[in-house]
């Protein structure tokens, strides 16, 4: 816990190399809050960044962020919704391919990245999901106030395949 604050994550052993990855999930809504799902791993496990994101930002539950890290340089690319995704789960996924990452929401394709400005990840990645609160980053973020009451957000299912197939997992 930070700041008397503490937040959740859930997190796989198994390591990741490319496929699809798919969450059922409803986001956490208030400022300074993130809920995400994404493949990661780093300097902590001896490797150079890699992290392929779907993030939703409490502050604005009507929009998602698709985001890919290489080293210490990143694309981010911010996609309005036409829901908030604070209200009920929608079903968000990545399908990253050695040629490509195309990012879906309820099984339509929101945004794709081919690798022209920052090359595509690489490296064995672990799968994750979290809700996180923080103060550290106040223009992306917005500022965390503790309302009075635990903050949650739902996954309902994590699902994964070797490639998008054109449905849903979950």
């Amino acid at each position: 816990s930070k700041n008397g604050y503490s937040s959740g994550e859930i997190q796989t052993r198994q390591v990741y190399r490319y496929g699809y990855f798919e969450a059922r999930m409803a986001a956490a809504p208030g400022p300074g809050l993130v809920s995400g799902f994404f493949t990661y791993t780093g300097p902590p496990h001896g490797k150079p960044w890699n992290e392929v994101d779907i993030e939703i930002l409490g502050k604005n539950t009507r929009a998602v962020q698709f985001t890919y890290h290489v080293g210490n340089d990143y694309r981010a690319t911010t996609i309005s919704l036409p829901f908030d995704a604070a209200a009920e789960p929608h079903v968000f996924g990545f399908d990253w391919q050695p040629q490509y990452i195309r990012w879906y929401v309820d099984g339509r394709l929101a945004h794709e990245e081919i690798g022209s400005q920052l090359p595509l990840p690489t490296e064995f990645q672990q799968l994750f999901f979290d809700v996180w609160n923080s103060n550290s980053n106040p223009p992306w973020m917005g500022r965390f106030t503790w309302p009075g009451h635990p903050i949650t957000a739902q996954v309902r299912c994590i699902a994964n395949a070797s490639h998008f197939t054109g449905q849903t997992l979950c």
